[in-house]
C-alpha cells in the first residue's frame, strides 16, 4: 500500500480545498495532523485557526484530503479533543474482546475493514484471523495486541473512527430498545 500524503483542509466551496498551514513539522503526516488538532474541541480548533488567519471566518468546516488517483476526503475527518484516544490498538482489541458475541457488529467491522482503500491486504487478514478466533483468551488477545500495533496509523485511525462513531453508537440504539421493551 501508497503511503499517502494527507493535509488539513477547508472546503470553500463543495469539491473546492484550501490547504490550512497548521505550525507543525510534517503538516502531511495523518499522525502529526490528529495530534495537533485532538488538542482542540471542534469550535476551539476554528477559533484558533482564525486567530492564526489560516482559516477565513466564512470558511466551512475542516476536512482532511488525500490523493489517491485523484483528491479524496478521508471519510472519517477530523479528530479532535473529544475523539482522542492514546492508545487505538488497545480500544480496538477490547471492543472486539467485549463484543465478539455480537456477530452482527463483528460482520460490520470486517465488512467495513475488507471494504476500505487504506487499509493493506496484511491487516485485513489480521482482523479476519483476530475476529474469527473463538478462543478470545489472555494470549490471544496479546498476540491480537501486538498485530495490530504493527499495523500502519492511518489503519488504526479508519478502524478506531469506526468502532467509535458507528458501532458503539449501533450497540447503544440496541440497548436502548432491549431495555425499553
Amino acid at each position: 500500500m501508497n503511503d499517502y500524503m494527507f493535509v488539513l483542509v477547508s472546503e470553500d466551496k463543495p469539491n473546492s480545498y484550501s490547504p490550512i498551514y497548521l505550525p507543525i513539522e510534517d503538516p502531511y503526516n495523518i499522525k502529526a495532523i490528529d495530534d495537533f488538532t485532538s488538542q482542540f474541541s471542534k469550535e476551539e480548533l476554528r477559533k484558533y485557526l482564525i486567530n492564526q488567519n489560516l482559516l477565513d471566518d466564512n470558511d466551512n468546516d475542516s476536512k482532511i484530503i488525500y490523493n489517491n488517483n485523484g483528491i479524496r476526503k478521508l471519510k472519517s475527518g477530523v479528530i479532535y479533543e473529544e475523539d482522542f484516544v492514546n492508545n487505538k490498538a488497545l480500544y480496538i482489541v477490547n471492543f472486539i474482546k467485549f463484543n465478539r458475541n455480537n456477530k452482527n457488529i463483528m460482520n460490520e467491522l470486517l465488512q467495513r475493514i475488507k471494504n476500505e482503500r487504506l487499509i493493506s491486504k496484511e491487516t485485513k487478514e489480521y482482523f479476519y484471523t483476530i475476529i474469527s478466533n473463538n478462543n478470545f483468551d489472555y494470549d490471544t488477545l496479546m498476540f491480537a495486541y501486538k498485530d495490530i500495533l504493527s499495523c500502519k496509523y492511518i489503519e488504526l485511525r479508519i478502524i478506531y473512527l469506526y468502532i467509535r462513531n458507528e458501532l458503539e453508537l449501533k450497540i447503544k440504539r440496541q440497548k436502548n430498545l432491549v431495555l425499553n421493551k
